[in-house]
């Protein structure tokens, strides 16, 4: 069995589109328009998750859909279709200009990978893209350190345990004092 290639399928697909049995052109004329083999990307090694902003060309007033496909674009459509995934669409403008910005896939594995746009189920355009991993970050919290000193709530009481001392001794010698006065009056 062939493979078919996504580059032969968009050129085949273009050049029916450009010829058209004159379709949709005055007096059977045909149209002039040739669409680019490229999607133009700004960023063709982006991270899984980055966006990217594709461009390119095809007929005037088109609603362009881009795919992207796991694989490159020599593998057959049939190999790949299982794991194609809708970026998004636009639609081009008067002159067939299109540009759309889309995110990679943040689940997407590293490895190669197909953008293909499409205007009436059929590829206008491909272009290969090589996605790497999505960064990891961690982030290490530490407890900041204070120098702060706990609110003052009670008083000093190291004054206070004199004051009570010194009562303790006086209400002791009070005693003493006491005492004696017996002794000596029993005497």
């Amino acid at each position: 069995m062939a493979s078919t290639n996504l580059k032969s399928i968009g050129a085949a697909a273009a050049l029916a589109l450009t010829i058209g049995l004159g379709v949709g052109s005055p007096a059977g004329a045909v149209d002039t328009y040739t669409p680019s083999s490229q999607i133009t990307v700004s960023n063709p090694t982006p991270k899984a998750g980055q966006s990217l902003t594709l461009s390119g060309t095809t007929t005037p007033n088109t609603l362009v859909t881009v795919t992207i496909t796991a694989g490159s674009s020599t593998q057959s459509l049939s190999a790949a279709a299982a794991t194609t995934i809708t970026l998004g669409s636009t639609t081009s403008d008067a002159n067939g200009a299109y540009s759309l910005t889309v995110t990679v896939p943040s689940t997407l594995s590293a490895g190669s990978y197909v953008l293909a746009a499409s205007a009436n189920n059929t590829v206008i355009s491909s272009s290969n893209l090589s996605v790497t991993a999505a960064q990891t970050t961690t982030t290490t919290t530490t407890p900041a350190v204070t120098t702060e000193k706990l609110a003052f709530t009670g008083s000093e009481s190291a004054p206070m345990a004199g004051v009570a001392l010194a009562i303790i001794g006086a209400g002791g010698a009070l005693v003493l004092l006491a005492r004696r006065s017996d002794e000596l009056e029993t005497s």
